[in-house]
This record gives structure tokens, sequence and C-alpha cells, in this order.
């Protein structure tokens, strides 16, 4: 009876005994290998970055852990993941960590009592440059060796960025781990500089993912060409008002495959004689017949009558940008373009 009555003690008291041990520390090695930063890479198909930042990278060349330029535009897609992140680093890993957090990180003076680290990345996001495209300085041949390279064309940011050291305590109920305190965690990344067991940052971007701008331009040039022209105006016609209605047609445009004729895109852009930029002109619509339709602005109601200008439309399979790309010094990439001269004589009343 006295042995049954001890078994049941037993039994009640086991679940408030692990959660004492719960509340101290874990009781066994936690699996520091599978969480590391090759854990956060499957997770979110970006590398970590060495040092978090407050602003994003978007369109910046990538070169030897540098971010040299921003060569690359478009628009920027926000989308929430909307999940967490854990990574732990063993104690020989601390000059990752101080890497990861900037160089004003540091711990106490027992760094031999540090077992390992743990990083809680809370409520992750992706930024992504969406239709990239060069900006209009780095349109050129001249500037090819530069677009090739890598450019970040995503971000990972968090809401919270928490790092904790846990030392590791040997007792009578086996291996414990306790917060360990640190200090002075880098400033410039948002994050506090009090001595506590938690250093925490907030909205800060912790991962990218490159592509390579020669991938972009092979990809670009195996797309087809096509056969586009002006029908409307004429060359060398007399406008009397400094918009004009374009119209033309792309004669191959039936024989294109579906997904070609998805990502079609056809501009008008125009130029002042006396003007060394093309202004780009909003996007046309493009009928299934391969009309297309768009307008051309020479000038407006105050200047430019009397001049020449130049007016062209062009192909592309990338949705370009205004925003990015209003004024280009020359073409941009290309699958076919035509061009017209006219002139403003406008109807003085």
């Amino acid at each position: 009876m006295k042995k049954h009555v001890f078994r049941a003690i037993s039994l009640l008291a086991m679940p408030l005994l692990l959660c004492q041990c719960a509340m101290f520390g874990a009781l066994f090695d936690p699996n520091v290998e599978s969480e590391t930063a090759d854990h956060f890479e499957r997770k979110t198909g970006h590398e970590i970055l060495k040092i978090p930042l407050k602003e994003d990278k978007l369109g910046y060349v990538y070169e030897k852990g540098v971010f040299v330029k921003k060569v690359w535009g478009g628009k920027i897609v926000h989308n929430p993941i909307g999940e967490n992140a854990i990574l732990r680093y063993k104690k020989e890993d601390v000059d990752k960590i101080k890497v990861f957090l900037g160089d004003d990180f540091s711990i106490g003076p027992e760094l031999q009592n540090i077992h390992h680290f743990v990083l809680t990345l809370e409520n992750l996001s992706t930024y992504q440059l969406v239709d990239p495209q060069p900006l209009i300085e780095y349109m050129g041949q001249e500037s090819l060796p530069l677009i090739e390279q890598d450019f970040v064309v995503s971000m990972v940011k968090v809401s919270k960025f928490s790092v904790q050291a846990f030392q590791q305590v040997k007792s009578g109920f086996g291996v414990e781990y306790y917060p360990y305190p640190m200090i002075k965690l880098s400033a410039s990344t948002g994050s506090s500089v009090q001595r506590e067991q938690e250093q925490t940052s907030y909205e800060i971007f912790i991962g990218y993912k490159l592509y390579n701008g020669e991938s972009w331009i092979h990809d670009f040039e195996q797309k087809p060409s096509v056969n586009i022209m002006i029908s409307d105006p004429a060359n060398d016609a007399k406008l009397t008002y400094p918009l004009k209605q374009v119209r033309g047609c792309i004669s191959d445009y039936k024989l294109l495959e579906k997904e070609y004729r998805t990502q079609l895109r056809v501009y008008v852009m125009t130029r002042d004689e006396f003007d060394a930029h093309w202004l780009l002109q909003p996007e046309t619509r493009v009928g299934n017949d391969g009309n297309f339709e768009g307008v051309a602005q020479c000038g407006d109601l105050f200047a430019g009558n009397g001049h020449r200008y130049s007016i062209v439309v062009f192909a592309t399979y990338f949705t370009i940008n205004p925003a990015v790309n209003s004024k280009i010094p020359f073409l941009p990439f290309d699958k076919g373009k035509y061009l017209i001269n006219v002139k403003r004589e406008d109807r003085i009343p």
C-alpha cells in the first residue's frame, strides 16, 4: 500500500518538477547545429546579413560583401511572411555573432561561462524588387560590366530582433542553462545599449537575396523580337497641338507564343530637338490583333511650338517604372522600335 502511495505521489510531483526546471533553463543541450544561419537561409531563401541594416539595399550591386551602389530600380513589393525564426550559435561562433550584431557588440569578461547564443527573429517579411530594370544612367553599353554583376533583388525584415547568451550550469537536475548579461549593442542598428539579459532591435533588415545582372540581360536577349511600326502620325507630319494620338501595329504579334504576348509591353517616347533626353509616355494599349494606341506629348501649351520632335515606339518585355526611368538619355533595352519625326505648327487664333 505504501509503495502504491509513494508511486502516485511521485507521478504527481513529476510535472511540477519539470515545470520548475523549465523555469530555470533547459535540461538538455539545445540542438545548436541545426539552427544556425543555414536554417535561416533554408527557411527564407535569403542569406543572413553580417550586420543588420535600418534601410533596405534593394537594387544595389553587391560585391565581396559590400553594397557598391544602387544600379537597379523597379517596383518594391512587401510580403509579410508572418513567421518567426530562432537561431542558435555555440560559444565557438562568437565571432560570427559579433560580426552579425556590429562592432560595438560585446559581452562580459567571463566568456568561458557562455555555452551558446539564441537569436530570435520575430515577424519576418520580405521586400522584393519586382520588374527590376537598370536605372537610366546605367542603361548604356559602357555600363554593361556594372549591370552584369549580382544585385540585391529581395530582403528580409523583422519587426523585432533579440539575442540572448546562456551559460551552462550543472545541478542536481542535470545540466541547466541560464541567461547571461551582455552589454553594448550597436546603436546604429536601433538596439538598446543597457546591460541586460536580452538585447533587442526593432524594424531591421537581416537577410538578402541576389540576382545576377548578366542572367537578366541573357533572359532578355533570349526573348523574341517583333516588327513594330507607327501608322499615325506619318513621318514629317505637322502637329497643331501638343498632344498627338499615336497608332500602329505589331505585324507578327499573333505569331508570338502566349507567354510572350502576355509579357510584351509597348511604349512611346518623345524628344524635343533641343533636348538630349527621351521623355517616356504612358504605356500604350495593345489589342489582341497587335494594334496599339498611345499618346505622345510634344511640348506643352506654352512651349514647343515650331520645334521638331522625334517620336519612337518600342517593344520590351518588362514594365518600365516611370518613377525610375521617366527620362531616358537613349533607347532602353528593346525588342523592336520605329521612329518618326514631326514638327509642331500650332494653329494660332
